[in-house]
């Protein structure tokens, strides 16, 4: 028996090797081929429209940093906190910037830094009627849909799911030619830049430091503001992820950036006002009604009419107290009938029981009898028995009192 469980052991063993060596040479013999695959955008790119051109800069040295609302600019001493060397960019933010924060932000600009503007707000309708005082400030008007046959909605429609369906960069670059060509001050190297935009600006020609775009025409202009800059652009879209890799929209981003000792600041408006405040904007008149309503309301609600009630002690009261109060109360509720009723009912009940021939008579001779058996007066007697329910003090009385002789001498 032994023999053949160690034959057995040995037979398994081998078949494990047999099957470990069989693994190991078609594992050896396979031919790895690398695929890739474009899975589009993750999470963090559909969340930050500028995640690579935030990327680029980094590497390179520079800073770019993303701030999601304007309340920096309601901080009175905003202009001598920020430094002069950094760069202001307000994205899509024309028509939300107000005259006070603007003025904040010039402030700043007067003292030597560089603040970069859209034409662009995608969360308004009706841009033709708009006015931005930052452009108010030079005189900078926007011709919407001025030049071009670029399809804004096609593109980002296309940017915006091409990642799921395969299209990649290289797939959008081709769409986009030259909207201008131009180059930066110091720098020999010409420049062709698509602004994804068929909007174009006109401006006035005093403090104009430079212009971009055809005459008339231009995608970008430049003003010198005391000791700062200014720069207007139609659109910040060049900048964004499926984007800044066509043309030379990274180059331009690069040379517009701060120096080393600066950093390039994205403000977003994505500061959302209170439920409260959007009321009291649109419904002021409709709550201040309600609110009036309420307090009327609440004022006739708390009105007392006569003269107050001077609170008395909690005492003990007697049961003859309580009595005499219900007493009162049935004379008010109906003279008394309620009682009267109810004590007849039970004196005739006692006679019946004690006098039992007195029921079968008539109602003279029952008179008559129960007079000379209670020694009453007859007339008393049919008052108390028979009569109807007086409705004043004296007669209730008297009848409750014969009701209650007749019921003693049963």
């Amino acid at each position: 028996m032994q023999r053949s469980n160690s034959f057995a052991a040995i037979g398994i063993a081998v078949a494990v090797l047999l099957l470990v060596g069989l693994g190991v040479y078609w594992y050896q013999g396979l031919e790895w081929i690398e695929y890739e695959r474009d899975l589009g955008p993750n999470e963090k790119a559909r969340r930050e429209p500028f995640l690579a051109a935030q990327i680029f800069i980094e590497k390179r040295g520079y800073k770019l940093e993303s701030n999601p609302s304007f309340r920096d600019f309601d901080n009175p001493d905003f202009a001598l906190k920020t430094s002069t060397d950094d760069a202001i960019v307000l994205v899509d933010a024309y028509g939300s910037l107000s005259q006070k924060r603007a003025q904040t932000l010039l402030e700043w600009v007067e003292r030597g830094g560089h603040l970069m503007v859209t034409a662009k707000n995608p969360y308004l309708k009706g841009m033709e009627k708009i006015q931005d005082p930052v452009f108010e400030e030079f005189g900078v008007e926007v011709e919407r849909n001025g030049q071009g046959d670029f399809d804004e909605e096609l593109w980002g429609a296309i940017s915006t799911i091409g990642g799921y369906v395969g299209i990649t960069q290289e797939d959008l670059c081709p769409m986009l030619y030259p909207q201008a060509e131009f180059s930066f001050e110091g720098d020999e190297n010409t420049i062709g830049v698509h602004f994804l935009s068929n909007d174009t600006l006109y401006g006035q020609d005093d403090y104009l430091y430079a212009s971009v775009g055809p005459d008339g025409a231009s995608r970008m202009l430049q003003y010198e503001y005391g000791d700062g800059m200014v720069t207007y652009m139609v659109s910040l879209d060049m900048w964004k992820n499926f984007a800044i890799g066509c043309q030379d929209h990274a180059y331009m981003l690069w040379q517009m950036a701060p120096g080393d000792s600066g950093v390039m600041h994205f403000y977003y408006n994505r500061d959302f006002p209170s439920l409260g405040s959007v009321l009291w904007r649109h419904f002021y008149a409709a709550i201040a009604v309600g609110a009036l309503t309420l307090l009327l309301w609440l004022w006739y609600r708390g009105m007392r009419f006569g003269p107050l009630r001077d609170e008395e002690p909690g005492t003990q009261r007697q049961i003859l107290e309580h009595i005499a109060a219900s007493a009162r109360f049935l004379w008010r509720m109906d003279k008394g009938q309620a009682l009267v009723e109810s004590v007849r009912a039970e004196t005739w009940q006692a006679i019946s029981k004690r006098l039992q021939h007195i029921t079968r008579l008539e109602q003279s001779v029952q008179v008559a009898q129960l007079a000379k058996h209670f020694q009453m007066n007859e007339q008393a007697v049919e008052a108390a028995l028979f009569g109807p329910i007086p409705n004043d003090p004296v007669s209730f009385v008297n009848i409750i009192r014969a009701l209650k002789r007749i019921k003693d001498k049963l």
